[in-house]
């Protein structure tokens, strides 16, 4: 299955909640209000694949204020698609949104008006967001896509890297009644950074299988992972520096994805923090 394929469906039994999008095999991002207050952390949810597979998931963790919820699917083995890395933007750049609400609706696509502004969500909470001109310019309404992955880059081209989430548009001055073609989406690091769990394993299933492929000599169980926790936060921190070496990473994130690795490391397995 291609790149497009990573985004999913989510349902509360054959009630259509919204859009989302796999970050890594085992964990789908989606838009907070996507759940509609219908389903709590801790709730289930079906997670339909591009391809039509349904698959039991829970929602794991929710963050309201910044309109963000995690879900995990439960059997992850059954996740095959190919999931993009993250990557960052300039502006004019092209993107474009492989969801869609329903095969009856447009593909949104358009180019990237400013790849990093303060934005302030209807909740009030600041976050780091794209600012997004969009085609079809004219649906007056964008409601549906929102969960879906901003991807950088045009429909079928050599660019799958995720830019973001798409969350909201930007509606008429005056009468607030219909959109004006302009939609914000929160930047992939921003997302990344509001989950622990998911910035160390965004990480992770990026590198691909980084315990195959990354050398050392460091004692390993049978599944090839070290048993030291100073062993395991070092081949860890190799792989980070490896991936960002085929990324644009600036410094700040991939120090961040190194505090991150060794705290949840030393926290799970034992060790002294530094």
């Amino acid at each position: 299955m291609s790149g497009t394929g990573f985004w999913v469906d989510l349902y509360l039994s054959e009630q259509r909640l919204g859009g989302g999008f796999l970050v890594v095999h085992r964990h789908v991002l989606t838009a907070f209000h996507c759940l509609r207050g219908s389903v709590a952390e801790g709730g289930r949810v079906d997670v339909v694949l591009a391809d039509g597979t349904r698959l039991a998931g829970e929602v794991r963790q929710c963050d309201p204020p910044a309109d963000l919820a995690l879900v995990t699917v439960l059997d992850a083995r059954q996740v095959t698609v190919r999931i993009p890395g993250a990557g960052t933007a300039l502006s004019g750049d092209a993107w474009h949104g492989p969801y869609r609400p329903t095969r009856a609706d447009a593909h949104l696509l358009g180019t990237v008006d400013h790849p990093g502004l303060e934005y302030e969500l209807t909740s009030g909470e600041q976050v780091r967001a794209l600012q997004l001109g969009a085609r079809p310019e004219r649906l007056d309404d964008y409601a549906g896509y929102s969960g879906g992955p901003v991807v950088k880059g045009v429909p079928d081209g050599p660019s799958s890297e995720i830019l973001g989430i798409l969350q909201e548009q930007l509606l008429e001055r005056l009468t607030r009644d219909r959109a004006v073609g302009v939609l914000f989406a929160m930047t992939i690091a921003e997302a990344m950074r509001r989950f622990e769990v998911l910035s160390v394993e965004h990480m992770m299933g990026s590198l691909g299988h980084p315990i195959d492929s990354l050398s050392g000599d460091h004692e390993r169980s049978a599944d090839g992972i070290p048993h030291d926790p100073d062993d395991l936060v070092t081949l860890l921190s190799d792989g980070i520096e490896a991936w960002a070496k085929r990324t644009s990473l600036d410094a700040s994130h991939i120090s961040e994805l190194k505090s991150a690795v060794e705290k949840v490391v030393l926290r799970q397995l034992g060790g002294d923090p530094v």
